[in-house]
């Protein structure tokens, strides 16, 4: 089974580090927002808080908000639960639905025992092709819908070609 202990030096590594706005109200650490922050720590803590976030802070909210949701301790196959926390970690929870799609379960945006097992019974090497490929159209339907995005293009398939299948 998928272990978040493998994942999270990468997904800190494509994090990367501090990122905030000068009126001090938005910002982020190593992908984690303030708001995200706060729903864990108290409405009080602030982006110069979030900066100082600690090992152990970061991986409690990434377990809870984003490993967790996928379930991903059930996922049969590491390199499958990466990308699915990946994704879910950039772009959200509704990404669920288009998991299920590439799996064939109906899409509720719940990720449950059929989707877990859909998941799990799939030839792994080809469902992580399928949401490697669904992923990289969901960028390009992204900018297509707004053509601003288009300078992100680089940097969101250079993301995702950090991430390779291994049996």
């Amino acid at each position: 089974m998928a272990s978040l202990f493998y994942f999270a030096p990468l997904l800190k590594r494509l994090e990367g580090g501090y990122a905030g706005n000068i009126d001090g109200k938005t910002c982020t650490m190593q992908g984690i927002t303030l708001g995200v922050y706060q729903k864990h720590f108290g409405k009080h803590k602030t982006c110069s808080d979030l900066k100082r976030i600690s090992d152990s802070e970061w991986y409690t909210i990434t377990k809870i908000d984003y490993w967790d949701a996928v379930r991903a301790d059930e996922i049969a196959n590491q390199s499958v639960a990466n990308i699915i926390v990946d994704w879910v970690f950039n772009s959200g929870k509704s990404v669920v639905k288009r998991i299920q799609k590439i799996v064939g379960v109906v899409p509720d945006g719940i990720f449950g025992k059929r989707t877990l097992a859909a998941i799990n019974n799939a030839d792994q090497k080809e469902l992580f092709e399928k949401i490697k490929a669904s992923r990289k159209a969901f960028f390009d339907e992204i900018i297509e819908r707004n053509p601003s995005k288009a300078k992100f293009r680089r940097g969101w398939y250079n993301r995702l070609n950090h991430f390779k299948f291994v049996d």
